[in-house]
Order: C-alpha cells, then sequence, then structure tokens
C-alpha cells in the first residue's frame, strides 16, 4: 500500500495573520490491532498466533519490569525505550517529596535500522485533502464520535486527520469531550488513545 498526504498551512504564531507555508502531514489509515499483527507474523514463521500473543506479551511484560527498575532498554534494529518522571514545580529540592515524584510517560527513540527503511516509503498526495476545510468544535466533536461509533479506539493524530486540523485543536476537543464524559483515556501521552465510556 502508498501511505497519503496531505498539504496544510502551517498554524500562525500569537498575533501573526496566517502563515503561507505548507507542511505535508499523513492522513491516518488504518489501525491495525494485535490480532491482525500476530496472523502475519504467525504466516511468515513457524509459530502460531497465540505463540506469537504471548511471546509479545511476554516482552511488554518484561520490558515494563526493566523500566520500573529505571533501566533503559535497547532493542537492536527497534528501537531505544526509557521513562521520564514528572513533578510539582519548585525551585528547592527540599520542596519535594519522593511521593511526589510519578510515572510521566514512555520515551521511546526509533532505531536508524527503521528510519532508514522508511526513508524509502511511498506516498501520493489524497485528493481533496488540502482543500481549507473548517469545522467548527462542536462539527469537530461530533465527528470524533461518529468516528468511535465505527473503530474501537481514536489518537489525537486521527482526530488531526478526520478534522484536518492542528494538533493543539484536536487535543483541545478530546479534553473537552474527557470533561463531558463523553469519551476517556487509556493510556499516556504519545501513546495514549480514547474510546466510547463502557455502558454498565
Amino acid at each position: 500500500m502508498t501511505a497519503q498526504y496531505g498539504l496544510f498551512r502551517n498554524p500562525p504564531h500569537k498575533g501573526e495573520k496566517e502563515s503561507d507555508i505548507l507542511h505535508a502531514r499523513i492522513i491516518p489509515g488504518r489501525t491495525i490491532r494485535i490480532d491482525r499483527v500476530t496472523r502475519e507474523i504467525s504466516e511468515c514463521t513457524s509459530f502460531s498466533p497465540g505463540d506469537v500473543k504471548g511471546l509479545l506479551q511476554a516482552f511488554a511484560d518484561v520490558l515494563v519490569s526493566y523500566l520500573e527498575d529505571g533501566d533503559e532498554v535497547e532493542l537492536e534494529g527497534l528501537g531505544h525505550f526509557s521513562v521520564s518522571l514528572k513533578c510539582p514545580k519548585i525551585t528547592n529540592p527540599r520542596q519535594v517529596r519522593a511521593e511526589d515524584i510519578t510515572f510521566k510517560s514512555v520515551n521511546f527513540r526509533c532505531s536508524k535500522e527503521i528510519t532508514e527503511r522508511l526513508r524509502c516509503m511511498n506516498v501520493e498526495r489524497k485528493p481533496g485533502s488540502s482543500k481549507p476545510v473548517k469545522y467548527n468544535g462542536e462539527e469537530r466533536k461530533a465527528r470524533i464520535i461518529q468516528y468511535l461509533e465505527k473503530h474501537e479506539t481514536i489518537m489525537s493524530s486521527d482526530c488531526m486527520g478526520i478534522n484536518e486540523c492542528t494538533r493543539y485543536l484536536a487535543l483541545k476537543d478530546i479534553k473537552e469531550l474527557i470533561a463531558g464524559k463523553k469519551i476517556v483515556k487509556q493510556g499516556y501521552r504519545k501513546i495514549a488513545v480514547y474510546t466510547l465510556p463502557k455502558i454498565l
């Protein structure tokens, strides 16, 4: 398959007019789930889909164990994993206790091998994707809900794609939907996904 892109104007800086400079942005395609990944790996190896899924779960468990100990994990050919922390805004180290320091997110730095392989990826412009469509806040949020009615999860990049808006607006819409209990968040930061609330 070929990845599709659109051309969009750079968002203006505060107090400035709309920029004339365009940037390319991937138009989000499918969200590939673990069942499909395990099936495809199974088809090109001697492992069954269940074996592959078990191995992936074991990998996740071992990865979390190392990260919890403050270790960094480097997988040759894949990338480098590490953890970042957050703490209250302070000016003196004595103002903070160990209990105030909490997990922030998992950082992932892609390997050079994958980066080099992706340099040759094929892209094509999606017809009509660069038209200056502008949805208001309520329309954007409604489109997010409509997307979730057909798909299990959505990411901020998906919101940017379906609403053709900036990351700032996508995150603003997500925050308002969470506050209104229309969607719920799962995960953290860049790996966060959002779902419709479960009906009990």
